[in-house]
Formats: structure tokens, C-alpha cells, sequence
């Protein structure tokens, strides 16, 4: 009886292995193919379009925008192919905009520069001629100057009332264009490095009240009252006859534009510098007009104040004058229908070193 129970169990336990055998060779034939199925589709439509996304992004970051991922299927991942090609052609045709921009903006870069090379070459050639010019009138003009002061002086008889008015015409213009001359030469050795400076150690206060007693005559013609303040005189280091120039244009500014009151010249000393005022009651400049007045050949429109023009360069010489002597020149207030008051400034001599007559003679 045991040895049939010891067979009868051992033959369950070889169906339930044989059961368990047979059911794992079922599972694993039918889960395989499926497996197989599965990773060739996956390879196919999942893998190797992300392994060529890879491979081709990677060629594009390079730098070469010429290559385009294949677009394999029509579902997310060939949608994504798209796009990523659309934006490869849109990066590339933005790059190609770009070089196409550049390479003319170089261009117009290069034909600038040879325009510029051929504008500074008219602009010297310019500037020779004006100094040749001017040169060349300044001598007839000079002479006509002084024929003109020797048939007032009567040294060639008397002279004929009729033609008194007309001579008189005649020097104010010719003075006019001498000043104009001498403008011009001013300009073409400012801007060719010419300008010859004579520093000395000068009284300020004697300039000024020369300047002032000079052009008192013509604005006593206008009923306009010309005055120096005083003040505590000290000696400045600078060009005695270009600072006779500057005031003497200031001053002579003032009194062509203004009509009534008075015209003051002040000065004082700060840290080492010299500043010296020149203020009158006349008609004042805009806003607009202050920009543009230290320009060359710039002047305040005729039409705003009934003024005759002059040649707009007193003052673009004044200023490079102040600016060479070691100083500047500036609109310090200025109103219309009220004044103005021009500002500039000379360098003191140190007071540490002998004041000596001629300090030197320099080109700027």
C-alpha cells in the first residue's frame, strides 16, 4: 500500500511540473513574438527617428544649416521632423539676411571712408586756397585802406562833398572786408595748426580798460553807456593781442545788438583761473540760437533781429583763441528781450615764478 501512495504522488507532482512546463512554453510563444513585434516597431517608428534627430541636431548645432531631419512617419515625431526642419530653414534664411546685411553695411563702411578720405582732401585744399586768398587780399585791401585815409587827411587836395558820403562808404567797406580777411586767416591757421601764440605775463585790467576805452566811441553813437567795473587786478599768462581779439569782439557784439541801456565788463578771480564777464541789456539770443552761435560761418537769423549779418566766425575764433590760451568761452545767461552775458577765462600767472616779459612763442 505505501509503495502505491509513494507512485501515486510522485506521478501528481510529475503532472503539475509537466502542467507548469507546458505552461511556460505557452507563455513564452506567445509573449515573444509579441515582445518582438513590439521592439521592431518601437526601433522602427520611436528609435531610429530619435537616433537621426540626434545625429542630425547634433550636425546643426555645428553650424551647418544645410542638413534636414527625414520626416519618416506622419504621427508627433514626423510633425516634430517638420518643425524642426521649418525652423532650421527660417535660422538659415535669417543668417543668410544677416550676412547679406553685413557685407553691406561694409560696403557702404568702405565707400564712406574713401568719401571721407576725398572730403578731408577738398576740405585741405579748401583751406589752402582761402589762406592763398586772403594773403593776396589783404595787401590791395590795406593799400586802398591807406589811399583812402590820405584823401580824408587832404593830402591829395580837398575833397568834393558830393563824393564825401561815398568815400566814406567806401572805408567803412573796405574795413569790413579787411576784418573779414583777417577772419579767414584766423580760421585757416586755427584749423591747420598755424596759430601763433606769444605768451605773456599781462595785466588783465589794462587790456580791458584799453578794449573798453577803444570801442567807447561807437557806443557813445548808440547812446549805449560802455564801463568796466574794477577789481582786484592780477597778472594772467596768456596772448596779449589774441585777448585784445576776443574782447574786442564780445564788446563789439554787444553793442551791435543792443539798442538801449548799458554794456559791462567784469572780472574776478577764481582758484586760478581769471574769469571776465561781458554783459549788456540788448536783445538776448534763444535757446535754439545758443546751440549753433560757436559754429563756423553761424550766426542769429537777420530776420529774428533786424541786424545786418556779419561772416559768423568772431565768434568760433574767440572761443578757439580762449581755448588755445589755456582757457574757454561760454554763454554764461542769455534772454531774449533782456541781455546776455558771454564768460571766458585766462590762466593766472603762478605765483611761485618770476613774471618775465616774453615767456615764449608757439604754433597750436
Amino acid at each position: 500500500d505505501s509503495v502505491i501512495q509513494n507512485l501515486t504522488v510522485n506521478h501528481g507532482v510529475n503532472l503539475i511540473l509537466l502542467a507548469i512546463i507546458r505552461l511556460m512554453l505557452v507563455t513564452i510563444l506567445t509573449v515573444l513574438p509579441a515582445f518582438l513585434i513590439i521592439w521592431l516597431v518601437s526601433n522602427k517608428y520611436i528609435v531610429k527617428p530619435i537616433n537621426s534627430f540626434i545625429q542630425i541636431t547634433r550636425v546643426i548645432s555645428m553650424g551647418n544649416l544645410g542638413q534636414r531631419v527625414p520626416v519618416l512617419t506622419t504621427d508627433e515625431l514626423g510633425q516634430l521632423a517638420q518643425n524642426i526642419n521649418t525652423l532650421v530653414q527660417n535660422s538659415a534664411t535669417a543668417f543668410q539676411n544677416m550676412a547679406n546685411y553685413l557685407r553691406d553695411e561694409k560696403l557702404k563702411e568702405r565707400e564712406l571712408a574713401v568719401a571721407n578720405e576725398k572730403l578731408q582732401q577738398l576740405d585741405k585744399l579748401k583751406d589752402e586756397f582761402v589762406s592763398i586768398a586772403s594773403h593776396e587780399l589783404r595787401t590791395p585791401m590795406t593799400a586802398i585802406k591807406g589811399l583812402i585815409s590820405m584823401i580824408f587827411e587832404g593830402d591829395f587836395g580837398p575833397i568834393n562833398k558830393q563824393i564825401q558820403d561815398p568815400l566814406n562808404d567806401i572805408a567803412t567797406s573796405t574795413e569790413r572786408l579787411i576784418e573779414l580777411i583777417n577772419d579767414m586767416l584766423d580760421v585757416s591757421r586755427i584749423e591747420a595748426g598755424r596759430l601763433r601764440l606769444t605768451f605773456e605775463d599781462v595785466s588783465l585790467n589794462s587790456i580791458i580798460l584799453e578794449m573798453v576805452k577803444l570801442l567807447q566811441p561807437l557806443a557813445r553813437q548808440k547812446g549805449i553807456e560802455l564801463k568796466a567795473e574794477p577789481f582786484d587786478d592780477r597778472k594772467v599768462r596768456t596772448d596779449p593781442g589774441k585777448a585784445r581779439e576776443v574782447l574786442n569782439n564780445l564788446i563789439g557784439n554787444s553793442i551791435k545788438f543792443t539798442d538801449k541801456g548799458e554794456i559791462m565788463v567784469k572780472a574776478g578771480q577764481r582758484e586760478n583761473l581769471m574769469y571776465v564777464f561781458v554783459s549788456d541789456t540788448g536783445l538776448g539770443i534763444s535757446k535754439e540760437n545758443q546751440q549753433k552761435l560757436f559754429n563756423k560761418f553761424s550766426q542769429v537769423s537777420d530776420n529774428q533781429l533786424g541786424r545786418p549779418r556779419g561772416t559768423g566766425l568772431g565768434l568760433y575764433i574767440s572761443r578757439e583763441f580762449a581755448r588755445k590760451m589755456g582757457g574757454e568761452l561760454w554763454i554764461e545767461r542769455s534772454e531774449p528781450g533782456k541781455g546776455t552775458t558771454f564768460a571766458f577765462t585766462l590762466p593766472l600767472t603762478p605765483l611761485n615764478q618770476p613774471s618775465n616779459m616774453l615767456l615764449s612763442n608757439s604754433y597750436v
